[in-house]
């Protein structure tokens, strides 16, 4: 599919949920799921549920799939894409 399209889609469903625009505006380095729910201050469980999520749609990878605990999560170019699509939107400063 089409980069551009799949951003457009993939930014409309991270739109319709608070939860998922806090998971992935906090994701500026690879982090936990423990450490995003902390800074976002949603449940673990909720957090590791959006991260899968992110994942099945491209916008999420786990960069240490092969560990049990401590998984760290990073975007992609789709998610950073819809990184920078949602800080126009709200007026949020560049990220240097």
């Amino acid at each position: 599919m089409h980069l551009l399209m799949q951003t457009s889609n993939v930014h409309k469903w991270i739109k319709k949920e608070e939860n998922r625009k806090k998971v992935l505006m906090s994701l500026k380095q690879p982090l936990t799921a423990k450490q995003i729910s902390k800074k976002v201050k949603i449940g673990v469980d909720t957090c590791s549920y959006i991260l899968g999520k992110f994942v099945a749609k491209g916008i999420g990878v786990c960069v240490n799939p092969s560990a049990r605990n401590s998984r760290l999560y990073w975007t992609t170019d789709i998610g950073r894409k819809c990184q920078e699509r949602l800080r126009r939107e709200l007026s949020l400063p560049e990220e240097s």
